[in-house]
C-alpha cells in the first residue's frame, strides 16, 4: 500500500490535510481531516480505466462555505430529530434547530465541520486512516463529552470500510453515518438513473410531511421502494408515489432483512 499526505488548505490557522491510500492495482481513496470527509475514490471500470466514482469538491473553501455533506462524517446524530427535542433517562433536551425547526445532521456545526486529528497505519494488504475528534459537552446542545474515532480502511480488494467508535462521560445520543454520493459512471455530468440498486429490505420507513420518520414500517411490495432484485434507480424518481414525491426521489431509511423486521 502507498500512503501520501498533502495540505488541502487551512482553517483557523490549522492545516487541513488530504490523505491518499493507494493499493497495488492503482485504485485509491483520498480523505481530508475536515469533517473526516472522503474526497475521492478512484476505481477501475471493466476495461481497467480509472475514474473518480464519488462526488466531491476541488477545494476546502467550497466545503467550508457551502457545507454540502459530500463524503462527510455526519454526527452526532445523522438525519433529522423532530423539533430538535429528545428525552433520555427521564430528562428532556432541546438541540439546535437548523432545518425547518428540526435538528439535522448534528446541528449548525456538526462533526462534518470540524478539523479532525489523524494517524495512518499500513500493512501488506491494507492501509488505514484513523480520524479522532473530541466533541465537548453541550456541543450543539448534546449532553456529555464524546470522544469519536472513525477509521477508513482501504485494501487490495478495492474495498473501503468504515469503522465508528465512541466513548462518552455521560448518557448521550450517537448515531453517525457517512454522507457519500456515488456516480459509478465516473462522469459527473451524467446521472445515476440507470444505475442498478439492490437493497435487501422488505420494509421502508414512512416520512411525514416534514420528512420526519413516522415510525411506520411499510412493506416495499408494489411500491417504488422494492429493490430486492437489482432495479434501476429511476424507478424512484419517475414514480408518483406520495412518499417519493415528498422528497423528489429516494431519501428514506430501509429496514434491512439482517435487522429487525
Amino acid at each position: 500500500m502507498k500512503i501520501t499526505e498533502r495540505v488541502f488548505g487551512k482553517l483557523n490557522d490549522k492545516d487541513v490535510m488530504a490523505i491518499t491510500l493507494e493499493n497495488k492495482s492503482g485504485a485509491s481513496i483520498t480523505a481530508t481531516t475536515f469533517g473526516a470527509t472522503l474526497l475521492e475514490w478512484s476505481a477501475p471500470d471493466k476495461n481497467g480505466n480509472f475514474a473518480n466514482i464519488t462526488i466531491g469538491l476541488d477545494n476546502l473553501d467550497d466545503y467550508v462555505n457551502n457545507r454540502p455533506f459530500y463524503g462527510a462524517t455526519i454526527g452526532r446524530v445523522a438525519g433529522r430529530i423532530a423539533d430538535g427535542k429528545f428525552e433520555l433517562n427521564g430528562k428532556k433536551y432541546q438541540l439546535a434547530q437548523n432545518n425547518n425547526g428540526n435538528h439535522l445532521h448534528g446541528g449548525v456545526d456538526g462533526l462534518d465541520t470540524k478539523v479532525w486529528d489523524y494517524k495512518v497505519e499500513e500493512d501488506e494488504t491494507e492501509a488505514r486512516i484513523i480520524f479522532t475528534y473530541e466533541d465537548p459537552a453541550e456541543s450543539n446542545d448534546y449532553p456529555g463529552a464524546l470522544s469519536v474515532t472513525v477509521i477508513y480502511t482501504f485494501n487490495d480488494e478495492n474495498e473501503w470500510k468504515i469503522t465508528y467508535k465512541a466513548t462518552t462521560d455521560a448518557p448521550t445520543l450517537y448515531n453517525p453515518t457517512n454522507h457519500v454520493y456515488f456516480n459509478l459512471n465516473g462522469d459527473m455530468e451524467g446521472t445515476i438513473l440507470e444505475h442498478d440498486l439492490y437493497v435487501n429490505a422488505e420494509k421502508f420507513v414512512e416520512f411525514n410531511a416534514n420528512t420526519i420518520p413516522t415510525g411506520n414500517k411499510v412493506a416495499v411490495d408494489g411500491t417504488p421502494f422494492d429493490f430486492r432484485t437489482p432495479t434501476q434507480t429511476k424507478q424512484e424518481t419517475e414514480s408518483d408515489h406520495p412518499q417519493t414525491k415528498a422528497v423528489s426521489g429516494l431519501d428514506h431509511p430501509f429496514v434491512l432483512n439482517a435487522g429487525e423486521n
